[in-house]
């Protein structure tokens, strides 16, 4: 079955899903390599390797938490001025999504 097209683009529309799909597979991907790679190290580590480990799991939620809000609080009306630059535009585009 083909999508339908947008009449006044001629483009065909975009599945709205797909962007979730791919942030919950990348989601859990990323959780589980975390989960084993501190798995195999903290084996046989000792306390201190243990709590600089989990201070840099926390720094890394803390740095992408930012990330998010400042992608989200963005206002796109700026980056409509800059069209050459395309990729600021998707990221600040998907924010709200």
């Amino acid at each position: 079955m083909k999508k339908p097209s947008n009449p006044k683009t001629g483009k065909k529309e975009h599945n709205h899903y797909r962007w979730a799909l791919t942030a919950f597979v990348m989601a859990v991907a990323l959780s589980g390599l975390l989960s084993l790679s501190s798995e195999a190290i903290l084996e046989n580590a000792d306390l201190l390797l243990a709590l600089l480990i989990l201070a840099l799991f926390i720094g890394l939620g803390i740095l992408f938490d930012i990330i998010g809000v400042a992608v989200t609080a963005a206002d796109p009306r700026p980056f409509h001025s800059m069209a050459a630059h395309k990729r600021a535009m998707s990221v600040v585009g998907s924010g709200s999504r």
